[in-house]
């Protein structure tokens, strides 16, 4: 039978963190073997975070070269110049590259929440719901200081 985490309350910040680098939906199981519906419960984890904690900026830079990439595609095919499709390229590389620092930035913000709450964070066991909270009382902490 397949077991999946299915909500930011269940998944590990260190699952999460490799699906969102690799891509790799199996980080969502927890016993089985990967079926179809990894695809929907990936979807409706993503929209849970997205509520809980918002866009990162390495997220929000990542859509807005997606947005000029589209728009330059658009510009290329319609005004016929078709030149237009190499800086669509480099948009698109520049997108990749906005989120392409993932894993450093994790492991950084991993020892910064370890170091700042006064214990050491295990990715394994830590949820993503619980990982941000702590992010965000750090974060309101800083806003009060």
């Amino acid at each position: 039978m397949v077991n999946y985490y299915k909500t930011i309350e269940e998944l590990p910040i260190y699952n999460f963190n490799k699906i969102i680098k690799e891509g790799n939906l199996s980080f969502l199981l927890k016993s089985g073997v990967i079926t179809d519906e990894a695809d929907f419960i990936w979807e409706n984890i993503i929209d849970e975070f997205t509520k809980y904690v918002g866009f990162s900026k390495s997220y929000e830079d990542y859509m807005r070269f997606k947005k000029e990439e589209a728009l330059l595609i658009c510009q290329a095919y319609l005004e016929d110049k078709k030149y237009l499709l190499n800086f669509a390229r480099v948009a698109a590389i520049q997108a990749e590259e906005s989120l392409g620092k993932n894993e450093e930035d994790f492991e950084k913000s991993v020892a910064l929440v370890s170091k700042y709450m006064g214990f050491r964070v295990n990715t394994k066991e830590t949820t993503v719901k619980e990982f941000y909270s702590y992010v965000k009382i750090i974060e309101d902490g800083k806003e009060k200081n």
